[in-house]
């Protein structure tokens, strides 16, 4: 029946964003203070985008794929079905 799947503890911080705030568009900034927890910290320019297609790619083995878009230029949004 379901699938036990383990995230790193940022990926589970993340996650349980965009699953509370569904349909909500999430700025790379806002990322970057969910990710860091504001701290400031200093981040590669890619490492917000590695974190982003870690998550899709677990979501898509766990038959999630599609939910997590990438809104052009500005950040993502997480959309599960309605009806899920």
């Amino acid at each position: 029946m379901g699938q036990e799947i383990h995230l790193p503890r940022r990926l589970i911080t993340l996650l349980h964003y965009f699953a509370t705030h569904p349909d909500e568009v999430v700025s790379n900034e806002q990322i970057a203070d969910i990710l860091w927890s504001g701290k400031g910290t200093y981040l590669a320019p890619n490492t917000q985008v590695v974190k982003i297609f870690r998550l899709r790619k677990i979501l898509k083995s766990a038959g999630a794929k599609g939910w997590l878009e990438t809104v052009h230029t500005f950040g993502y949004r997480f959309s599960p079905p309605k009806n899920a």
